[in-house]
């Protein structure tokens, strides 16, 4: 397998001043399907940490940033490679506060637990990812990239 690296520009050139819509691929394998990483495959994906306080129900609770991670489409929504039954994703910024939530689409229940996240893929869905960091004293500077992988298997 080999790896590509791809330039750092918006994903979604329509939405490029959309802070939700600059995430970009940094790495890909050479088999890399159009709307997202081939099955048994890490994809590194690359996002813009935005500070803004919050709070998201139980999950991830208070927050004081995130960063939003677009698929290969420019959407936020991604979708599962054929034969698919799980997906993980794990934060790579080293962050003691950065949770991981995955969102799917029609139950839009999030799934947030620590620095990675597991969950079961259900047919005919689709998947959204964020990380928000909770601890102010470690977060980010406005406007760093932000990198996860996301490995669907």
């Amino acid at each position: 397998m080999s790896i590509t690296t791809l330039p750092t520009q918006p994903t979604n050139q329509d939405n490029a001043a959309d802070p939700l819509a600059t995430s970009t691929l940094s790495t890909w394998p050479s088999d890399f399907a159009e709307t997202s990483s081939p099955l048994g495959h890490p994809l590194t994906v690359q996002g813009t940490f935005q500070a803004s306080r919050g709070y998201s129900g139980i999950s991830p609770g208070a927050y004081v940033g995130y960063a939003c991670f677009n698929a290969p489409t420019g959407s936020r929504w991604w979708t599962p490679p054929t034969g698919a039954t799980t997906v993980t994703a794990t934060d790579r910024s080293g962050n003691p506060g950065a949770k991981v939530e995955i969102i799917q689409s029609l139950s839009m229940t999030p799934i947030c637990v620590a620095a990675q996240t597991s969950v079961p893929v259900r047919s005919a869905r689709q998947y959204q990812f964020t990380t928000y960091f909770t601890h102010p004293g470690s977060a980010p500077e406005h406007g760093s990239d932000i990198s996860i992988d996301i490995a669907w298997t």
